[in-house]
């Protein structure tokens, strides 16, 4: 007989972000092997960090549904995303001990972002909360072994999983033309997308045949005048893909990912597994993804150390672009395919498959 999993998060098509994405394919994998029940959180981007009255109805609903689902149901696993504020954690502590005070199910919550210890080491208030928090819960999922704290790495309520992409596929390597640059997430200035236009405008005065495509959802008024307002023949702003999307991103010369902040991009996997050559910003996990003495990784918010890098792509020989390819295909498939995801999720239920 199944067991049954109780799922709370963000899913697609109602939001599209990297974890929305995660989630789902986490989903699909536990319902060949579990019976899942699922509580669908929707946060508009442009609500995200506002505590909102509106949110804390959310909030209230939601526990609301867990008691009624947990009441009726025997639950063996509760499975949320951890939300990283002060009020993220009261979000998280009332899911928790909503299940917890009708069920003796275990309680898995997933940290899908990298600032977990910054976090933790904001406030007295803050390691209060994340310390209780630790308590309660029994499973902690981080996306790497580098993103789990020092403090918590003696305990065995700690573990890891690293991200996949779902449909798999290895994609025919190009020939790198160092003209086509892509941003592909969503309008957001902590994912850099102001840093990113600033520098390629002032790069282009001189390097007139570069084309950067950017793709995204616009969540601000203000920040979308800013973004449309570097719009021209060199830099094209469009809405956010629906289809086609890893042709895209295959067809790019480089993907540049400058976000302030990050975990485990789904991305940089996504641009890996195509064998697209990625400037990012050295945050979260992405140095241990593309590799200690990966060359095109810069400083956060570093407009000159961006700039510096981009030139740096562009004076990189194309012998050595076919190499990183071809090295970047093969560490995706090495370290984040499907199968190997897989085994890590079931066992972290308690599973063989």
């Amino acid at each position: 007989m199944k067991k049954n999993i109780l799922f709370v998060g963000e899913l697609p098509p109602k939001t599209i972000h990297g974890v929305s994405n995660s989630n789902a394919m986490n989903i699909k994998i536990l319902s060949q092997f579990f019976c899942i029940y699922t509580i669908e959180e929707y946060n508009p981007l442009k609500t995200h960090n506002k505590s909102s009255f509106s949110k804390i109805k959310k909030i209230l609903s939601i526990t609301k549904k867990i008691k009624k689902i947990v009441i009726s149901t025997k639950i063996d696993y509760l499975y949320a995303n951890m939300a990283m504020s002060y009020f993220g954690m009261l979000k998280n502590l009332f899911f928790l001990n909503s299940f917890k005070r009708k069920s003796k199910g275990i309680v898995i919550f997933h940290v899908h972002r990298g600032d977990f210890e910054k976090f933790y080491n904001h406030s007295f208030i803050s390691k209060q909360l994340v310390n209780y928090f630790i308590k309660k819960v029994d499973k902690l999922i981080f996306l790497s072994p580098a993103l789990i704290p020092d403090f918590l790495k003696k305990t065995e309520k700690t573990t890891y999983l690293q991200n996949t992409i779902i449909p798999e596929e290895k994609y025919e390597l190009f020939p790198n033309k160092k003209r086509s640059f892509l941003y592909l997430s969503n309008y957001i200035e902590a994912k850099g997308i102001l840093d990113m236009l600033f520098v390629f405008q002032r790069i282009i005065h001189s390097n007139s045949n570069l084309l950067l495509d950017c793709y995204g959802s616009f969540t601000d008024k203000v920040l979308a005048d800013k973004i449309k307002s570097y719009k021209g023949s060199s830099i094209r702003i469009n809405d956010a893909l629906t289809d086609k999307k890893f042709e895209v991103i295959n067809k790019a010369d480089v993907l540049v990912l400058p976000s302030h902040n990050e975990g485990q991009p789904l991305i940089i996997l996504e641009a890996m597994m195509c064998g697209t050559i990625v400037i990012a910003s050295d945050v979260g996990d992405i140095r241990n993804i593309l590799g200690n003495n990966y060359p095109f990784l810069f400083q956060a918010k570093n407009l000159e150390d961006l700039e510096r890098v981009i030139y740096l792509y562009l004076k990189t020989d194309n012998e050595e672009l076919i190499r990183l390819s071809e090295y970047l295909q093969e560490q995706y498939f090495e370290r984040y395919s499907n199968e190997s995801h897989k085994r890590k999720l079931l066992k972290i239920f308690d599973c063989e498959s």
